[in-house]
């Protein structure tokens, strides 16, 4: 039984493609640590890969390295990695998704260190 479907709405969480291959969802973003080792579980790529292939799908990545000392409990963070799917119509949610990214850092970059 999906512990979901009892939910008074669609959740997406381990769905992503399936939404995005029936046309429900346009735009998905996978985050996990950065360096770490390849995991489906997080970032689904293998499963995706047979869309991009065809053409169904856009992709994009980026880096965002950490600006401050990693936490001691994970020295070896370095930053996030974020990988972004879209249909080819709405790829423009990809540039969107990254500049307003980039907005929140600079004003996260603006405040005074607490």
């Amino acid at each position: 039984m999906d512990p979901f479907s009892d939910l008074p709405y669609l959740v997406h969480t381990g769905r992503e493609l399936e939404l995005m291959v029936a046309g429900r969802k346009p735009l998905v973003v996978f985050c996990d640590a950065y360096p770490a080792e390849a995991c489906e579980e997080i970032i689904p790529e293998q499963a995706f890969a047979p869309y991009l292939a065809t053409g169904k799908l856009d992709k994009r990545e980026f880096v965002e390295l950490l600006d401050r000392p990693a936490p001691a409990s994970y020295r070896q963070l370095k930053g996030y990695r974020c990988v972004l799917y879209s249909t080819p119509e709405e790829n423009w949610r990809i540039d969107a998704y990254i500049e307003m990214k980039a907005q929140a850092s600079l004003q996260v970059g603006d405040r005074p260190a607490t």
